[in-house]
């Protein structure tokens, strides 16, 4: 992926983590397509493609609301960080997947859920329920 759009605000750089890289890599470990079924990111894509809004006037403006923290590249949705940053938007699984690899991989970082969050956005990623799958994760285990 392109990810000259993580580099464009970031004082670093961008990604340069294997982490990001293993996370992301073609084949099984790839994000989903938007557009994919029981996707977080559908209402997002149908509005910045489309401009296709939910039914019902609470919904549909709180989706232009928040959909202005989100941009659309390639393909891919990214959401912009309270630094400027774009993170790419992943679906839940990959995001369980990348905070399995971070919390028990090989650099294991048994860690509090909150800093585990904080380390995949820091590697560029984004998914609404990353704390609550922390939590999960961090009670589930055994070492």
């Amino acid at each position: 992926m392109d990810d000259s759009l993580s580099r464009q605000n970031s004082p670093s750089g961008g990604l340069t983590s294997a982490l990001a890289s293993e996370a992301c890599a073609p084949g099984e470990g790839s994000p989903q397509p938007i557009g994919a079924p029981e996707d977080w990111m559908m209402p997002f894509s149908d509005f910045l493609q489309r401009g296709n809004l939910p039914d019902g006037a609470t919904d549909a403006r709180r989706l232009v609301q928040r959909a202005k923290s989100y941009k659309l590249a390639g393909g891919q949705i990214y959401r912009r960080s309270a630094s400027g940053v774009l993170l790419q938007c992943v679906p839940p699984k990959e995001g369980k997947k990348l905070l399995l690899d971070i919390h028990a991989g090989i650099y294991a970082h048994h860690a509090a859920p909150r800093a585990l969050v904080v380390k995949s956005f820091r590697h560029g990623f984004y998914w609404p329920t990353a704390l609550t799958d922390a939590r999960d994760i961090i009670r589930t285990c055994k070492g």
